[in-house]
């Protein structure tokens, strides 16, 4: 009852202004990286430029035709990325948090890594386990928008609806430059690690990166280039973490390809996608995944949501 009543009253925080950008946050001590310049990212594409104006482009005929199920998304993540997630985080808590049916003999069947789609389900959301992985999400964010800050302030590219006048801001930038996005960089760790963590939700958590990064485009706070700047730095502290759980495999994902409004109105986002050996850091299966969004999600936070391999 404790995680339902905090998921509800996270629902009703608002929207705020940050206190202040932080430009110096990239110097922040780390806690898994070494360093933000551990993952390289490439200075950004002039605002000038021929492609960065198409991308504005798209986000202008985008914004012109929102939807109100469009227009909820924007709100939720509204409130940022590090609070979506850890909203998800505390329902995926609270439904993993259901003890096992016993045997007719008596005894308990445990829920099994390995194989999580067994009864019972993995994993039990017993309160040790929902500590580390409060722990985990937030540790890997925490880098992550530290390696971010480091890039956003070394190039300072600012938002595209700081940079054109007829994009909307409909999410606050609170004056923080634009690349590399931290949405794009929160949902890329927050989906590694929550795959790891809850491996029988995996649909529900990639559908739920494709709606805020849709959210983040179509609300003027970041481009197409804004959201794939630092996609696929969270492998490493993935790996890391996998040793920690004692996993053989962990599973990552990296965006190559974002619409946030096709012709049929739906946004689609291409992921490559990495099984990587833990003991070894080696790839043993790659492969790409498109993952559609819908303009709805059901009450019980499931998304309505189709994948093409």
């Amino acid at each position: 009852m404790k995680t339902i009543a905090l998921v509800l009253s996270l629902a009703l925080v608002p929207a705020v202004a940050a206190a202040a950008t932080d430009p110096g946050a990239g110097s922040w001590q780390m806690i898994v990286l070494s360093s933000p310049t551990q993952f390289s990212v490439q200075a950004p594409l002039s605002t000038t430029s021929i492609a960065y104006q198409a991308e504005l482009a798209d986000i202008r005929a985008a914004q012109s035709r929102i939807t109100p199920d469009q227009q909820k998304a924007i709100a939720y993540w509204s409130k940022g990325a590090v609070l979506g997630w850890n909203r998800l985080l505390l329902e995926f808590v609270a439904r993993a948090d259901l003890p096992p049916a016993p045997r007719p003999d008596g005894t308990y069947p445990a829920p099994d890594a390995n194989n999580p789609f067994a009864d019972p389900m993995f994993p039990f959301g017993n309160p040790p386990y929902a500590s580390r992985a409060y722990s985990y999400v937030t540790v890997a964010q925490y880098d992550a928008l530290k390696t971010a800050w480091y890039y956003k302030f070394l190039y300072n590219r600012p938002s595209p609806s700081v940079v054109d006048s007829g994009i909307k801001a409909l999410m606050p930038t609170n004056g923080v430059p634009g690349y590399p996005s931290d949405d794009a960089v929160v949902a890329g760790v927050s989906v590694e690690i929550l795959k790891l963590l809850f491996p029988t939700m995996v649909d529900e958590i990639n559908a739920k990166a494709a709606e805020e990064m849709q959210a983040a485009m179509l609300a003027g706070k970041a481009s197409a280039s804004d959201l794939a700047a630092l996609n696929g730095g969270s492998s490493a502290a993935a790996v890391k973490l996998g040793k920690q759980l004692a996993v053989s495999y962990v599973l990552t994902g990296t965006v190559v390809e974002y619409t946030p409004q096709s012709a049929d109105g739906f946004g689609v986002v291409i992921l490559k996608t990495q099984l990587i050996e833990v003991a070894t850091g080696k790839v043993k299966h790659a492969g790409e995944t498109t993952q559609r969004s819908t303009s709805a999600l059901r009450t019980n936070g499931v998304a309505e949501c189709k994948r093409r391999r």
